[in-house]
């Protein structure tokens, strides 16, 4: 059943993978940042905006996997579609609005 899952090929189901990837990574990376900071008393280990860049190009590895290795290409276009609107979301945060901290005082 759960390799079933992995193997539709749908946008939404794509769509799906692409938003739900990044804000796991972010999640991650914010709590290895906050140990850091703890363990060596570091105001920062990693600023957010490279945070959320990492965060986005943790879906270059589903998208490799979906497109050439499974061949599922909707999928895979649903995953690049919310890759797009997270650079969006960065250029519009970090460039535009030039907001420095997400969640850090």
């Amino acid at each position: 059943m759960f390799q079933k899952f992995w193997q539709k090929d749908d946008f939404g189901f794509g769509a799906w993978i692409g938003a739900i990837v990044p804000i796991i990574t972010y999640l991650i990376l914010e709590s290895i940042d906050r140990t850091v900071m703890q363990l060596w008393k570091l105001p920062f280990f990693l600023l957010d905006d490279t945070q959320f860049a990492l965060a986005v190009a943790g879906n270059l590895f589903f998208f490799r996997q979906f497109m050439v290795r499974k061949m599922k290409d909707r999928t895979g276009k649903g995953i690049l579609m919310m890759t797009f609107v997270y650079a969006f979301i960065y250029i519009i945060l970090f460039f535009l609005l030039k907001i420095k901290y997400i969640f850090k005082p």
